[in-house]
């Protein structure tokens, strides 16, 4: 249990443990900097915190991937700092990717989702170089 100072209401502390993982994965973990592209899969509290966390460490391209019930919060990630989002029911998000790229792919991938595709999507879409982390 943490002491919450006076002032900071319920939902901003609520913030605080996303965002610290955000900050974590994306800059200490992935790397995260000045010109990065970025894969996030997953528009849930931990992917839009990454979007928040990658657009202020500079990143020149986040791509935020999810799926049709997530149509509200790929909205979000846009508003949040997302240049692309990819509704993976209604494209083929690996031919998405490579355009939205031109060819280039990712610097950084990170998937707080549970299936396969996504991390098959995500190591298929990276540079050889490149760094792709589930979270």
């Amino acid at each position: 249990m943490h002491h919450v100072p006076k002032g900071v209401t319920p939902e901003l502390a609520g913030l605080v443990t996303p965002m610290a993982n955000g900050v974590e994965w994306s800059l200490f973990d992935g790397g995260v900097g000045y010109n990065s592209t970025v894969l996030i899969q997953g528009p849930g509290q931990q992917g839009l915190s990454q979007t928040v966390v990658c657009k202020q460490a500079g990143a020149s391209l986040i791509i935020v991937t999810g799926t049709t019930k997530d149509g509200a919060r790929m909205e979000v990630a846009k508003t949040l700092g997302a240049d692309h989002v990819i509704d993976v029911q209604k494209e083929d998000p690996l031919a998405r990717i490579m355009e939205v790229t031109n060819g280039k792919a990712w610097t950084w991938c990170s998937t707080a989702q549970r299936a396969r595709e996504p991390l098959q999507c995500c190591s298929e879409s990276t540079r050889s170089s490149a760094r792709a982390e589930r979270s």
